[in-house]
């Protein structure tokens, strides 16, 4: 309705507990957050690069969330510095080719969900995306509203523009 792209960052709970048995679930959880951000900040870096003009820039804004907001900020910062330069590809890209993030502005910025509506339609955007990706109920016919506006390709699903 927005006309507004979607990039997505998501990682499966029990593919980073396979990986990391022996950590907590507290752990688990911290790293499913930090390469899910990771993922979608690298995905905006990627948008802005390859569609929209060379002086844009965006920042990210994340649902405020105490647990969370130190290592998205930590995360946020590495990613300028070229941090995850040496990590393996990423959805088919490589990091390095995107480091460190220069489209990506500013620190990581955290609000409300009733601050800012851009939160509520990005809420709005993960529900229909996560009904998909665990095949629930409507999923396939939530995902379909907002096909065309993703970024990148969520499993198997094609992306808008070129790669």
């Amino acid at each position: 309705r927005f006309g507004l792209p979607i990039v997505t960052g998501f990682v499966e709970r029990k593919a980073i507990a396979e990986m990391y048995p022996k950590d907590s679930l507290a752990d688990q959880t911290n790293d499913a957050l930090v390469l899910s951000a990771v993922r979608c900040t690298i995905g905006v870096e990627r948008y802005m690069r390859q569609r929209t003009d060379a002086g844009e820039v965006a920042t990210m804004i994340y649902e405020n969330n105490n647990e969370s907001k130190k290592l998205i900020k930590e995360v946020h910062e590495a990613l300028k510095l070229q941090f995850f330069s040496d990590a393996p590809p990423l959805q088919g890209w490589q990091l390095k080719d995107f480091l460190p993030i220069t489209r990506v502005v500013d620190t990581a910025y955290f609000a409300e969900k009733e601050e800012t509506s851009i939160l509520q339609v990005a809420d709005a955007c993960a529900f229909a995306i996560r009904r998909f990706l665990s095949r629930l109920e409507n999923g396939d016919a939530w995902f379909d509203l907002l096909r065309d506006r993703l970024t990148s390709t969520i499993y198997g699903y094609s992306r808008v523009g070129k790669s």
